[in-house]
């Protein structure tokens, strides 16, 4: 489920430096999940495109650090909910 994402996303973020397909299904045996999907889905390159696109979004917004927060292609003044809910509130107006 969705906790099991973000405790798996957390934790590979604390090992950004060192990414591997075999710290993939490591990471994701730790939370639980089927470790030999995880690694099969990366060496065969499965979201290779979403990734890819996901990326290139990103750099046609000049988008160089996460999180990044983008509201009608405007950035708030912080990611943090309040700049974002002003952020919001001002393109319903």
């Amino acid at each position: 489920g969705d906790a099991t994402f973000y405790e798996y996303v957390d934790r590979l973020y604390q090992h950004f430096d060192s990414y591997s397909i075999e710290l993939f299904g490591d990471l994701a045996e730790s939370v639980g999940a089927d470790a030999e999907t995880v690694r099969t889905a990366a060496s065969e390159g499965q979201y290779q495109q979403t990734l890819e696109a996901e990326k290139a979004l990103g750099e046609e917004h000049d988008v160089t650090r996460t999180p990044t927060v983008l509201v009608n292609d405007e950035r708030p003044e912080s990611p943090l909910y309040e700049d974002v809910a002003a952020a919001i509130e001002a393109q319903l107006d």
